[in-house]
């Protein structure tokens, strides 16, 4: 099993977890999503490699890393990410939603 498969199989589960959270123990739709796009993120950036590494280096090393290129996520990392954004936004959405009803 390679580490995409890996890493897709991470989501599932995640989406199972939370999921069974949001039914189950009457988490709101808001935070289900938060939680999930979280899970999502730190998958995506696990799979890129550009976690704890990244912590280590100052502000400088960091505007050059981002200059090479070596900061951006491809593959299935990409998507993993862009999934992660969209939930953010659906959160964001439910979180404005949940405050007009009061």
């Amino acid at each position: 099993m390679n580490t995409d498969t890996k890493a897709v199989l991470l989501c599932v589960l995640a989406t199972a977890i939370v999921g069974w959270l949001f039914l189950y123990h009457g988490k709101s739709a808001t935070t289900t999503t938060l939680d999930l796009g979280f899970s999502w993120f730190v998958i995506a950036n696990w799979l890129g490699r550009r976690g704890v590494w990244l912590m280590r280096l100052g502000a400088k090393d960091i505007f050059q890393e981002a200059r090479r290129g070596s900061l951006r996520l491809s593959g299935v990392a990409r998507w993993i990410d862009r999934g992660a954004d969209v939930l953010f936004l659906t959160a964001a959405v439910c979180l404005i939603v949940d405050l007009r009803r009061g």
